[in-house]
C-alpha cells in the first residue's frame, strides 16, 4: 500500500505574512512622513553672533516705553525672543510684550505673549542678549506686522540697546506710561524672533526605511515558501 503523507500545518509565520508586511509598510511611511521640529529665526536686527551696540539704546522707565514693529519671514508658533536689554538703575528686571495690533500697545492683558527678565547686565557693558521662552506659543503669520515692546511700572531704568547693523524700521514709543503710542522710522533696538517650524525630513530617510521594509518582507516570504507543506 502506498504511504500516505500527512499534511502538516503551515508555519505560524506564513499566516500573518500579509499583516506583517502591511504593518511594516505603514510604520515606514509614518516615520518617513513625520517631520522634525526645529527653531527658526524669522526676524532679527542682530549682527553676526548676536552683535549689537552696547551702551547705546532707548531708555525704558515707568514713563517711557519703546518697542518696534516686525514682520516674520515664515509662519509658525512662537518659540522665543532674544533681546539686548540692560539695567541702568532701579529694580533690575524687564518686562516685554508681543502683540499683533498697535491698538494693543500699552495693554499687557491684550498681548499675545509676555516675557520677564531678571538680573539684567549693567548698562554699557558687553553681554550676551537675553533669551525668553514663549509660554503662550501664539501662531505668527508670515507677512503680518507684530510689535515687541518693553513696558515698566516700577522703578526700573533700563536700556533697550540698539542694533549695530544700521537696521531702521518702525519704532513705537510712549512718553505717558503706555497710555498712547506714536510711531516713527528710526534705528531699531537689537532683538530677534524664533518660531517652531516643521523641518523637512532627510531626503534619503524614506527611501532607506522603505528599502528595509521591502527587504524584510521578501525575507519573510521566502522563508514561508521554503516551509510550505507538500501534499
Amino acid at each position: 500500500m502506498p504511504r500516505t503523507r500527512r499534511a502538516t500545518a503551515p508555519p505560524a509565520l506564513a499566516a500573518p505574512l500579509g499583516l506583517t508586511l502591511a504593518l511594516a509598510a505603514l510604520l515606514g511611511l509614518t516615520l518617513a512622513a513625520a517631520p522634525a521640529r526645529a527653531q527658526t529665526t524669522v526676524f532679527s536686527t542682530f549682527g553676526p553672533n548676536n552683535a549689537f551696540n552696547p551702551g547705546s539704546g532707548y531708555s525704558e522707565t515707568s514713563t517711557q516705553s519703546v518697542g518696534a514693529a516686525f514682520t516674520p519671514s515664515a509662519s509658525g508658533s512662537l518659540f522665543s525672543i532674544t533681546v539686548a536689554a540692560s539695567n541702568y538703575a532701579g529694580t533690575n528686571d524687564a518686562h516685554f510684550y508681543l502683540t499683533d495690533s498697535s491698538a494693543s500697545l500699552g495693554k499687557p492683558s491684550a498681548a499675545l505673549d509676555s516675557f520677564t527678565f531678571n538680573n539684567l547686565p549693567a548698562n554699557g557693558t558687553n553681554f550676551a542678549p537675553e533669551v525668553g521662552l514663549s509660554s503662550a506659543h501664539p501662531t505668527l503669520t508670515a507677512g503680518t506686522t507684530y510689535y515687541l515692546y518693553e513696558q515698566e511700572t516700577g522703578s526700573e531704568f533700563n536700556t533697550f540697546d540698539v542694533n549695530s547693523t544700521g537696521t531702521f524700521g518702525t519704532e513705537v514709543r510712549s512718553t505717558n506710561g503706555g497710555n498712547s503710542y506714536t510711531s516713527s522710522t528710526n534705528i531699531l533696538p537689537a532683538f530677534s524672533i524664533q518660531i517652531n517650524a516643521a523641518a523637512a525630513p532627510e531626503p534619503c530617510a524614506g527611501a532607506v526605511l522603505g528599502g528595509l521594509c521591502a527587504l524584510t518582507g521578501l525575507t519573510l516570504l521566502r522563508r514561508a515558501r521554503r516551509r510550505r507543506p507538500q501534499a
